[in-house]
């Protein structure tokens, strides 16, 4: 092979080399910056006006960016008797509001906690979730980072109603907690 081939031979491999280990690192960094939702372990119970009860969930935005096309879903999982077994039957409960167009990015000084976002549904949980241990809550969001586009699922399980439960507001900010 001539110097002139060796040489472009080495420079086109060095490219195409090169080229491969800066597409993977850039796509680990990409990869590494999906959103971070954290939600309550405690669902909010408040009097609404008519004495019924609004039933609330806490989330946080956790990352430095804002999370977009944010959808939530609450689904109760119960389980029936069947021959040879158990079978899961999962019912959809209607939140106020299951598509959130955004949620703000973390900031520790934003005066507004726009960060944080809640979300409730109107329907009786106290009476549809029995407290016998065969069923539980899943709170399911999928988020999109608004920088990436890259999206993740997020699940929260609630399996026991007398903790779960609790009557009050959750604090404002950056706590998860119910007063």
């Amino acid at each position: 092979m001539s110097p002139m081939a060796e040489a472009i031979l080495t420079s086109l491999v060095g490219g195409i080399l090169s080229s491969i280990v800066a597409s993977a690192m850039f796509m680990y960094f990409l990869f590494r910056l999906k959103p971070n939702l954290e939600i309550s372990p405690y669902i909010a119970v408040q009097k609404t006006d008519n004495e019924n009860s609004k039933y609330v969930f806490k989330i946080i935005n956790r990352t430095r960016r804002e999370v977009i096309n944010v959808r939530i879903q609450l689904v109760l999982t119960t389980y029936r008797n069947v021959p040879d077994g158990k079978i899961a039957k999962n019912t959809d409960i209607p939140l106020t509001k299951s598509d959130v167009f955004r949620i703000a990015p973390f900031n520790k000084n934003d005066k507004n906690a726009d960060y944080a976002y809640r979300i409730s549904c109107t329907q009786d949980l106290n009476t549809l979730w029995n407290e016998d241990g065969e069923g539980y809550l899943r709170l399911r969001i999928i988020a999109t980072d608004s920088l990436t586009n890259f999206s993740k699922v997020f699940i929260k399980e609630f399996y026991e109603k007398r903790i779960t439960l609790k009557n009050g507001s959750h604090k404002f900010g950056n706590s998860l907690d119910v007063l």
